[in-house]
């Protein structure tokens, strides 16, 4: 049976291309591209990585990597932390020397917030950077007054404002739902999943079976979901690429 929408970004889950495993999210490396790319864009090419000291923080340094090589370019300085630890002043030795412009950051919020608190209290007033799967409600909390500024990228679109027919519908389901208001990046995402798999169950037929499930997935491909467009196809399972970014309020939320 297929598995569809994980939540992440590994390239291990989308290439080579798993028959079995739908993607609807963008990659990693679509994420920190649209970092690096954009500050790059403003002349900006000082550019570190914060990274946890595992799978997903090395996808994430990759890459970064690799958007960087584009432009032949690379990090100036990277320091990681030991997953499920905020002991990061290892990192903060290895990259605050460099005085980088950008500093993109992959590990969780915890080791985030540790790292960024540290980081401006010996002085760096440079711009931090994260990709979505940070916990973007999460990291706020955590930094508080400091994450003011602080950039995310998001897969999804913005989840407060009514532009897209979509966000639309996912706000009106939530409310209907008893949840007026309490929107997110990650229920949004969850909204998103799930009518992927209802788009399927219907184009499948009345007759359901396992392979009719696939076979309808796989002839996705070009479903707009209402300014949000997911593509598969037997050869690729990656249905998204699409990356917003995002930054932290003074008060805790998010601006587009």
């Amino acid at each position: 049976i297929p598995l569809i929408g994980p939540f992440t970004g590994a390239m291990g889950l989308r290439s080579p291309v798993d028959p079995y495993i739908f993607n609807i999210r963008a990659s990693y490396n679509d994420e920190t591209r649209k970092i690096v790319d954009q500050f790059l864009f403003l002349g900006l090419k000082k550019i570190a990585v914060f990274y946890q000291d595992d799978a997903y923080g090395m996808a994430g340094l990759t890459g970064v990597q690799k958007a960087l090589a584009a432009h032949n370019l690379k990090p100036v300085a990277t320091g990681t932390v030991k997953r499920n630890t905020v002991d990061v002043a290892g990192a903060l030795a290895s990259i605050l020397p460099s005085k980088p412009d950008l500093i993109v950051e992959v590990g969780t919020y915890t080791e985030v917030a540790a790292f960024n608190q540290q980081a401006i209290a010996k002085g760096y007033g440079g711009q931090f950077a994260n990709v979505s799967f940070v916990g973007s409600e999460a990291l706020a909390k955590a930094l508080g007054p400091e994450g003011n500024g602080v950039i995310i990228t998001q897969v999804v679109p913005f989840p407060f404002s009514t532009v897209t027919p979509l966000v639309r519908e996912y706000q009106a389901a939530m409310n209907s739902a008893g949840h007026k208001g309490d929107y997110d990046f990650t229920s949004l995402e969850g909204y998103i999943d799930a009518k992927v798999l209802v788009q399927a169950l219907r184009k499948a037929g009345k007759t359901l079976t396992r392979a009719s499930l696939m076979d309808a997935l796989n002839s996705m491909g070009n479903e707009n979901l209402g300014g949000f467009t997911v593509h598969f196809s037997p050869d690729n399972h990656s249905g998204s690429d699409y990356v917003d970014t995002t930054s932290i309020t003074a008060s805790g939320g998010f601006r587009h």
